[in-house]
């Protein structure tokens, strides 16, 4: 038990997500994650439910590769007529 920690549970609430592959590395790929619900760590407990937890993810089994943190980014949010979008040449895109 880890009060931190969310799971996924048959009696649980919905949490939908679209995953679309960007890149494929050798060791990891990029991706990008549309939510479709709003629930705590939603995008980080679907990944590591798949296999593939978020790179530095240290709560949800995901590989430790440097000290920059948590390996998620968003590229753009909308909250109802709030609309922020990061441009291409500032996100953040390991080689």
């Amino acid at each position: 038990h880890n009060a931190k920690k969310m799971i996924i549970h048959p009696n649980g609430k919905e949490s939908v997500s679209i995953f679309n592959t960007l890149k494929n590395y050798k060791d990891y790929s990029l991706i990008q994650v549309t939510i479709l619900t709003g629930r705590k760590h939603q995008i980080r407990v679907q990944c590591a439910s798949l296999k593939h937890p978020i790179l530095n993810d240290s709560l949800y089994g995901g590989k430790k590769i440097d000290n920059t943190g948590l390996l998620l980014q968003s590229h753009h949010i909308q909250f109802n007529d709030v609309d922020i979008t990061c441009p291409q040449e500032k996100r953040f895109i390991r080689k």
